[in-house]
């Protein structure tokens, strides 16, 4: 990977030195939420990223009045394509790991729980669960394998064959993450368990009567949120971290939030749920934190009456409930390095459009591209391989902090090495 310092910024061209002009854009990252998506009697209840694709699912009301699964994807988070599936019931998670998307959720009326999986995102196919009578409430990948959890642990190195790794109809689980190599999965009454392996489980509890509805995991720490509601009329939600999965602090508690999803991406914890008085919803709810102990709580604007679930990916936070909202403006901006040295300026260009960077490759570039992002540390933050459209090639420029970056593309006869600042 490469490693840069400000200082030495200097864009590279194979047979030259390429100059770049300073250019001034807005950015993007957490300041603002806008909305993207709508949904008419259905609701999203997961979204996560991955392999340059968000994908989201949740359950739509159908002819009957019976539930469908809802399966919506999109590769830049603003632009969404419904992909139907006619099984029954509601696709409650979703995940990304080697290759494949996992999603998993309940019938709609008796029989096994619903997998689909995906390795094309237009095109999901039926697994066997091996389980019946219960929902799958969440799923998540790491250490090589998939691990889903409901009142059942299921495990499989593939998405397709499944095994039980645990069953106890004492709990129930909401959801799973990957983290500091062990999985953590969260629940009823602040139930927590943890494995290296999805095979042996501990149990602990965090000493709260809290569901708990979301883990995630980021910056070296645990991050997980809960709700109480006291017989539907008032909810208390809180939130805790903890650096090794077994002590644990309590960071943010309030009376009118309700929280149901947390993730992390960019430096930045994100939390979502609803505002609720008298155990009814009236809005959704955002709090953003960069160290998960002070939180700033935000309230979007026509963002339907909950989010249930937040993922990061293309340099944005998307959140989904019966709306999908995306990251907005925050006034930052790109500023491309002008080279201190003196050699011949190249032909080639670069430049922001549509919230992407663009670059138009050297005549003679044919055939797919590498891209890649890199921090001053050599940090690898984004990678594709993309086919050239009329002779450019483009990256997501939504979200990224503060600082100095590395935009790279190579391939047949082309070697292009681009440096940009952001600035607020």
């Amino acid at each position: 990977m490469p490693v840069f310092q400000e200082q030495e910024l200097v864009p590279i061209l194979k047979g030259g030195v390429l100059i770049l002009f300073v250019l001034g854009v807005a950015c993007f990252g957490q300041s603002t939420w806008v909305s993207r998506y709508s949904l008419s009697q259905a609701h999203l209840y997961s979204v996560t990223y991955g392999n340059g694709k968000f994908a989201a699912v949740g359950g739509q009301t159908v002819a009957g009045g019976n539930a469908a699964n809802l399966v919506l994807t999109s590769s830049d988070g603003a632009t969404w394509v419904t992909r139907n599936s006619t099984l029954s019931g509601f696709l409650l998670s979703v995940t990304y790991g080697d290759g494949l998307f996992v999603a998993v959720g309940g019938p709609w009326t008796g029989g096994a729980a619903t997998i689909l999986t995906s390795s094309v995102d237009s095109v999901w196919t039926s697994q066997n669960s091996g389980v019946a009578a219960y929902d799958l409430q969440s799923v998540s990948y790491g250490n090589n394998q998939f691990v889903a959890v409901g009142v059942v642990i299921l495990a499989s190195s593939d998405g397709k064959n499944w095994s039980i790794r645990n069953l106890n109809a004492s709990y129930s689980l909401s959801c799973v993450a990957f983290g500091n190599n062990q999985f953590m999965a969260v629940g009823d009454s602040g139930t927590i368990l943890t494995s290296s392996d999805a095979i042996s489980w501990t149990t602990s509890n965090l000493g709260t009567s809290y569901s708990l509805t979301s883990v995630a995991y980021g910056d070296s720490q645990f991050v997980v949120v809960g709700s109480n509601f006291n017989s539907g009329t008032s909810n208390n939600c809180a939130i805790w971290t903890s650096s090794d999965g077994t002590f644990w602090t309590n960071r943010y508690s309030d009376t009118t939030l309700s929280l149901s999803s947390v993730t992390y991406g960019n430096g930045q914890f994100v939390a979502v749920g609803d505002y609720r008085i008298a155990g009814l919803s009236y809005g959704s709810a955002i709090l953003i934190s960069s160290d998960a102990i002070t939180w700033t709580v935000k309230k979007p604007v026509n963002s339907g009456t909950g989010l249930n679930s937040v993922t990061y990916g293309e340099n944005q936070f998307v959140a989904v409930g019966s709306v999908i909202l995306s990251s907005g403006a925050d006034n930052s901006r790109v500023i491309f390095q002008a080279s201190s040295r003196k050699g011949e300026v190249s032909k080639q260009e670069i430049c922001i459009a549509n919230n992407r960077l663009s670059v138009l490759l050297p005549p003679a570039s044919v055939g797919g591209m590498k891209l890649g992002m890199y921090t001053v540390t050599g940090k690898r933050i984004y990678s594709a391989t993309q086919q050239p459209d009329n002779g450019t090639v483009s990256i997501p420029a939504l979200g990224l902090p503060t600082g100095a970056y590395l935009l790279s593309v190579s391939g047949h006869n082309t070697s292009l090495s681009l440096p940009f600042v952001i600035t607020k």
